[in-house]
Protein backbone atom coordinates (compact mmCIF):
# COMPACT_ATOMS: atom_id res chain seq x y z
CA UNK A 1 0.00 0.00 0.00
CA UNK A 2 3.09 2.46 -0.57
CA UNK A 3 0.67 4.66 -2.71
CA UNK A 4 -1.70 5.47 0.39
CA UNK A 5 -1.74 9.17 1.20
CA UNK A 6 -2.32 9.49 5.12
CA UNK A 7 -3.67 12.88 6.25
CA UNK A 8 -3.50 13.89 9.80
CA UNK A 9 -5.62 16.44 11.25
CA UNK A 10 -6.26 17.60 14.91
CA UNK A 11 -9.93 19.36 15.94
CA UNK A 12 -11.26 21.19 18.99
CA UNK A 13 -9.51 21.94 21.82
CA UNK A 14 -5.98 20.87 22.42
CA UNK A 15 -4.92 18.25 24.49
CA UNK A 16 -1.22 17.27 25.58
CA UNK A 17 0.07 14.12 23.73
CA UNK A 18 -0.90 15.53 20.65
CA UNK A 19 2.11 15.81 19.06
CA UNK A 20 3.33 12.44 20.27
CA UNK A 21 0.68 10.59 18.35
CA UNK A 22 1.09 13.11 15.57
CA UNK A 23 4.86 11.89 15.69
CA UNK A 24 4.36 8.20 16.13
CA UNK A 25 1.62 7.92 13.13
CA UNK A 26 3.80 10.01 10.97
CA UNK A 27 7.15 7.45 11.75
CA UNK A 28 4.85 4.44 11.66
CA UNK A 29 3.40 5.41 7.92
CA UNK A 30 6.77 6.23 6.52
CA UNK A 31 7.55 2.64 7.98
CA UNK A 32 5.53 1.36 5.72
CA UNK A 33 6.21 4.01 2.76
CA UNK A 34 2.77 6.20 3.00
CA UNK A 35 2.76 9.27 2.26
CA UNK A 36 1.93 11.96 4.95
CA UNK A 37 -0.04 14.99 4.95
CA UNK A 38 -0.39 17.27 8.01
CA UNK A 39 -3.56 19.37 7.43
CA UNK A 40 -3.07 22.98 9.51
CA UNK A 41 -5.79 24.06 11.65
CA UNK A 42 -8.37 21.59 11.82
CA UNK A 43 -11.05 21.24 9.14
CA UNK A 44 -11.36 24.48 8.69
CA UNK A 45 -7.86 24.29 7.26
CA UNK A 46 -8.97 21.48 4.95
CA UNK A 47 -11.64 23.75 3.09
CA UNK A 48 -8.58 25.96 2.39
CA UNK A 49 -6.97 22.65 1.22
CA UNK A 50 -4.18 23.85 3.63
CA UNK A 51 -1.79 21.01 3.66
CA UNK A 52 1.80 20.35 3.87
CA UNK A 53 4.25 17.48 3.75
CA UNK A 54 5.30 16.26 7.35
CA UNK A 55 8.44 14.68 7.83
CA UNK A 56 9.06 11.99 10.49
CA UNK A 57 12.24 14.09 11.73
CA UNK A 58 9.89 17.23 11.61
CA UNK A 59 7.34 16.20 13.77
CA UNK A 60 9.58 13.98 16.01
CA UNK A 61 10.97 16.78 17.48
CA UNK A 62 7.67 18.04 18.72
CA UNK A 63 6.35 14.41 20.10
CA UNK A 64 7.72 15.53 23.68
CA UNK A 65 5.82 19.13 23.77
CA UNK A 66 2.25 20.15 24.41
CA UNK A 67 -0.21 21.63 21.94
CA UNK A 68 -0.40 20.32 18.32
CA UNK A 69 1.95 20.99 15.98
CA UNK A 70 -1.23 21.49 13.27
CA UNK A 71 -2.72 24.11 14.52
CA UNK A 72 -6.77 23.53 15.41
CA UNK A 73 -9.88 24.98 15.50
CA UNK A 74 -13.67 24.52 15.70
CA UNK A 75 -16.17 24.34 12.53
CA UNK A 76 -19.62 25.04 13.69
CA UNK A 77 -20.59 24.89 9.84
CA UNK A 78 -19.10 21.32 10.10
CA UNK A 79 -22.63 19.64 8.57
CA UNK A 80 -22.93 22.58 6.24
CA UNK A 81 -19.51 22.21 4.52
CA UNK A 82 -19.46 18.55 4.55
CA UNK A 83 -19.12 18.33 0.55
CA UNK A 84 -16.84 20.92 0.43
CA UNK A 85 -14.70 19.01 3.00
CA UNK A 86 -14.70 15.47 1.24
CA UNK A 87 -14.43 17.57 -2.25
CA UNK A 88 -11.01 18.91 -0.64
CA UNK A 89 -9.61 15.57 0.52
CA UNK A 90 -10.15 13.97 -2.85
CA UNK A 91 -8.61 16.95 -4.16
CA UNK A 92 -5.52 16.53 -1.97
CA UNK A 93 -5.39 12.97 -3.10
CA UNK A 94 -6.09 11.72 0.42
CA UNK A 95 -6.84 8.42 0.86
CA UNK A 96 -6.76 7.63 4.59
CA UNK A 97 -7.34 9.92 7.36
CA UNK A 98 -6.73 10.29 11.38
CA UNK A 99 -8.50 13.03 13.35
CA UNK A 100 -7.51 13.47 16.46
CA UNK A 101 -10.32 15.25 19.07
CA UNK A 102 -13.25 14.99 21.35
CA UNK A 103 -16.76 13.92 21.24
CA UNK A 104 -17.52 16.24 17.91
CA UNK A 105 -14.53 15.82 16.12
CA UNK A 106 -15.32 11.76 16.47
CA UNK A 107 -18.37 12.39 15.24
CA UNK A 108 -16.89 14.30 12.31
CA UNK A 109 -14.60 11.55 11.60
CA UNK A 110 -17.53 9.39 11.22
CA UNK A 111 -19.17 11.42 8.39
CA UNK A 112 -16.02 11.27 6.35
CA UNK A 113 -15.68 7.50 6.08
CA UNK A 114 -16.82 5.62 3.44
CA UNK A 115 -15.61 3.11 0.17
CA UNK A 116 -13.42 6.05 -1.17
CA UNK A 117 -11.56 6.64 2.26
CA UNK A 118 -10.48 5.09 5.76
CA UNK A 119 -10.37 7.24 8.47
CA UNK A 120 -9.72 6.66 12.22
CA UNK A 121 -10.92 8.40 15.48
CA UNK A 122 -8.31 8.78 17.87
CA UNK A 123 -9.58 10.55 20.85
CA UNK A 124 -7.34 13.49 22.20
CA UNK A 125 -9.19 15.38 24.91
CA UNK A 126 -8.41 16.10 28.31
CA UNK A 127 -12.73 16.32 29.36
CA UNK A 128 -12.05 12.43 29.23
CA UNK A 129 -15.81 12.12 27.78
CA UNK A 130 -14.98 10.51 24.74
CA UNK A 131 -18.10 7.81 24.70
CA UNK A 132 -16.84 4.21 25.42
CA UNK A 133 -13.10 5.13 26.15
CA UNK A 134 -11.83 4.67 29.62
CA UNK A 135 -9.05 6.86 29.17
CA UNK A 136 -8.34 9.84 26.36
CA UNK A 137 -5.17 11.49 25.09
CA UNK A 138 -4.38 14.73 27.27
CA UNK A 139 -6.25 13.59 30.58
CA UNK A 140 -3.76 11.91 32.49
CA UNK A 141 -1.55 15.01 31.65
CA UNK A 142 -4.25 17.94 32.68
CA UNK A 143 -5.09 15.70 36.26
CA UNK A 144 -1.11 16.03 36.93
CA UNK A 145 -1.06 19.71 36.48
CA UNK A 146 -4.87 20.18 38.30
CA UNK A 147 -3.18 18.12 41.08
CA UNK A 148 -0.01 20.46 41.15
CA UNK A 149 -1.91 23.06 41.94
CA UNK A 150 -4.28 21.51 44.83
CA UNK A 151 -0.89 20.71 46.24
CA UNK A 152 0.03 24.55 46.74
CA UNK A 153 -3.18 25.08 47.58
CA UNK A 154 -2.95 23.04 50.84
CA UNK A 155 0.28 24.54 51.78
CA UNK A 156 -0.78 27.89 51.50
CA UNK A 157 -4.04 26.07 53.74
CA UNK A 158 -1.55 24.98 56.40
CA UNK A 159 0.06 28.05 56.84
CA UNK A 160 -2.96 30.87 56.76
CA UNK A 161 -6.45 28.83 57.00
CA UNK A 162 -9.26 29.52 53.94
CA UNK A 163 -11.87 28.04 52.57
CA UNK A 164 -10.59 27.38 49.28
CA UNK A 165 -11.61 26.61 45.50
CA UNK A 166 -9.80 25.71 42.16
CA UNK A 167 -12.12 25.10 39.36
CA UNK A 168 -10.52 23.20 36.65
CA UNK A 169 -11.36 22.64 32.94
CA UNK A 170 -13.94 20.19 31.73
CA UNK A 171 -16.67 22.07 30.35
CA UNK A 172 -20.26 20.69 31.09
CA UNK A 173 -18.21 17.37 32.11
CA UNK A 174 -16.89 16.72 35.90
CA UNK A 175 -14.89 13.43 34.95
CA UNK A 176 -11.53 15.64 35.17
CA UNK A 177 -12.69 17.77 38.31
CA UNK A 178 -13.61 14.76 39.64
CA UNK A 179 -10.11 12.52 39.07
CA UNK A 180 -8.34 15.81 40.35
CA UNK A 181 -10.43 15.88 43.94
CA UNK A 182 -9.20 12.27 43.87
CA UNK A 183 -5.85 12.34 43.69
CA UNK A 184 -5.23 15.33 44.98
CA UNK A 185 -7.53 15.27 48.56
CA UNK A 186 -9.81 17.79 48.28
CA UNK A 187 -12.48 17.82 50.40
CA UNK A 188 -15.47 18.19 48.08
CA UNK A 189 -16.06 18.17 44.24
CA UNK A 190 -18.74 19.95 42.12
CA UNK A 191 -19.53 18.34 39.03
CA UNK A 192 -22.10 19.70 36.54
CA UNK A 193 -23.93 16.43 36.25
CA UNK A 194 -24.85 16.60 39.96
CA UNK A 195 -25.25 19.76 41.80
CA UNK A 196 -25.41 19.91 45.41
CA UNK A 197 -27.98 21.27 47.85
CA UNK A 198 -26.10 24.60 49.33
CA UNK A 199 -26.86 22.50 52.83
CA UNK A 200 -24.96 19.46 51.89
CA UNK A 201 -21.89 21.45 51.12
CA UNK A 202 -21.89 23.37 54.11
CA UNK A 203 -21.43 20.80 56.17
CA UNK A 204 -18.50 19.08 54.60
CA UNK A 205 -17.12 22.25 54.47
CA UNK A 206 -17.81 22.57 58.09
CA UNK A 207 -16.48 19.25 59.03
CA UNK A 208 -13.27 19.86 57.30
CA UNK A 209 -12.63 23.37 58.65
CA UNK A 210 -12.99 21.86 62.11
CA UNK A 211 -10.65 19.01 61.35
CA UNK A 212 -7.95 21.16 59.80
CA UNK A 213 -9.01 24.45 59.99
CA UNK A 214 -8.98 25.13 56.05
CA UNK A 215 -11.36 23.49 53.35
CA UNK A 216 -10.36 22.52 49.42
CA UNK A 217 -13.48 22.48 46.78
CA UNK A 218 -12.60 21.14 43.71
CA UNK A 219 -15.65 22.65 41.10
CA UNK A 220 -15.95 21.81 37.27
CA UNK A 221 -15.63 24.78 35.59
CA UNK A 222 -19.48 24.47 34.57
CA UNK A 223 -20.75 23.57 37.59
CA UNK A 224 -24.41 26.58 38.15
CA UNK A 225 -22.94 29.55 39.61
CA UNK A 226 -20.11 28.19 41.51
CA UNK A 227 -18.91 31.56 42.30
CA UNK A 228 -22.10 32.17 44.76
CA UNK A 229 -22.01 28.98 45.96
CA UNK A 230 -18.21 29.59 47.36
CA UNK A 231 -19.21 32.71 48.53
CA UNK A 232 -22.20 32.03 50.58
CA UNK A 233 -20.13 29.20 52.07
CA UNK A 234 -17.49 30.87 53.37
CA UNK A 235 -19.51 33.68 54.57
CA UNK A 236 -21.30 30.77 57.01
CA UNK A 237 -17.93 29.25 58.29
CA UNK A 238 -16.81 33.14 58.58
CA UNK A 239 -13.74 32.84 56.04
CA UNK A 240 -13.01 34.73 53.28
CA UNK A 241 -12.99 32.87 50.18
CA UNK A 242 -9.92 32.00 48.27
CA UNK A 243 -11.15 30.85 44.36
CA UNK A 244 -8.88 30.12 41.62
CA UNK A 245 -8.85 29.37 38.14
CA UNK A 246 -6.14 27.51 36.22
CA UNK A 247 -7.47 28.14 33.26
CA UNK A 248 -6.58 27.13 29.79
CA UNK A 249 -3.10 25.94 31.21
CA UNK A 250 -4.33 23.06 31.78
CA UNK A 251 -4.28 22.30 28.28
CA UNK A 252 -1.15 22.92 27.70
CA UNK A 253 2.75 21.18 29.01
CA UNK A 254 4.72 18.19 28.50
CA UNK A 255 2.31 15.24 28.27
CA UNK A 256 3.03 12.74 31.25
CA UNK A 257 4.46 9.68 30.60
CA UNK A 258 0.74 7.84 30.48
CA UNK A 259 -0.13 9.89 27.53
CA UNK A 260 2.63 9.22 25.68
CA UNK A 261 2.00 5.66 26.60
CA UNK A 262 -1.65 6.19 25.05
CA UNK A 263 0.22 8.19 22.05
CA UNK A 264 1.91 5.18 20.75
CA UNK A 265 -0.70 2.69 21.73
CA UNK A 266 -3.36 4.53 19.66
CA UNK A 267 -0.46 4.94 16.82
CA UNK A 268 0.38 1.34 16.09
CA UNK A 269 -3.69 0.56 16.28
CA UNK A 270 -4.77 3.28 14.03
CA UNK A 271 -1.59 2.54 11.67
CA UNK A 272 -2.53 -1.28 11.68
CA UNK A 273 -6.17 -0.59 10.83
CA UNK A 274 -5.36 1.88 8.32
CA UNK A 275 -3.19 -1.22 6.45
CA UNK A 276 -5.95 -3.58 6.52
CA UNK A 277 -8.12 -0.86 5.33
CA UNK A 278 -10.82 -0.49 8.21
CA UNK A 279 -11.82 2.60 9.54
CA UNK A 280 -13.82 3.32 13.39
CA UNK A 281 -12.98 5.22 16.33
CA UNK A 282 -9.99 4.35 18.76
CA UNK A 283 -11.09 3.91 22.75
CA UNK A 284 -8.96 2.97 25.50
CA UNK A 285 -10.07 -0.20 27.42
CA UNK A 286 -8.55 -2.76 30.22
CA UNK A 287 -5.21 -1.09 28.89
CA UNK A 288 -5.03 -1.16 25.91
CA UNK A 289 -6.12 0.39 22.58
CA UNK A 290 -9.33 -1.19 20.75
CA UNK A 291 -11.19 -0.28 17.50
CA UNK A 292 -14.51 -0.07 17.49
CA UNK A 293 -16.65 0.66 14.09
CA UNK A 294 -18.46 4.21 13.89
CA UNK A 295 -21.93 4.50 15.49
CA UNK A 296 -24.40 6.10 13.02
CA UNK A 297 -23.45 9.61 12.19
CA UNK A 298 -26.75 11.27 13.83
CA UNK A 299 -26.72 9.02 16.65
CA UNK A 300 -25.57 10.16 19.93
CA UNK A 301 -23.87 8.17 22.68
CA UNK A 302 -23.90 9.16 26.18
CA UNK A 303 -21.41 8.20 28.14
CA UNK A 304 -22.04 6.59 31.77
CA UNK A 305 -22.92 9.88 34.33
CA UNK A 306 -21.95 10.04 37.97
CA UNK A 307 -24.13 7.83 39.82
CA UNK A 308 -22.37 9.01 43.07
CA UNK A 309 -20.85 11.92 44.60
CA UNK A 310 -17.59 11.35 46.37
CA UNK A 311 -16.11 12.88 49.43
CA UNK A 312 -13.29 12.65 51.20
CA UNK A 313 -13.71 11.09 54.89
CA UNK A 314 -12.96 13.78 57.21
Amino acid sequence: MSHLTLALLTSGGDAPGMNAALAWLNRLADQRGWRTLGIREGFAGLLRHDAFELHPNDSWRRARHGSTLLGSSRLATFTEDLPEIDAALEALGITSLVVLGGNGSMDAAAHLAGDRRQVIGLPATIDNDVPDSEATLGFDTAVNTGVRMLDGIRDAGEALPHLFALEVLGGNTGFLAHAVAEAGGADLVLVPEMPLAEEVILKQVEGAMAARRYAIIVTAEGYPDVEGVIARASAAVGKHPRFGRIGHAQRGGAPSGRDRKLALEFSLVAIEALATRQSGRLVWRRERAQLLPFADPGSKVVRKAFTATWKLPL
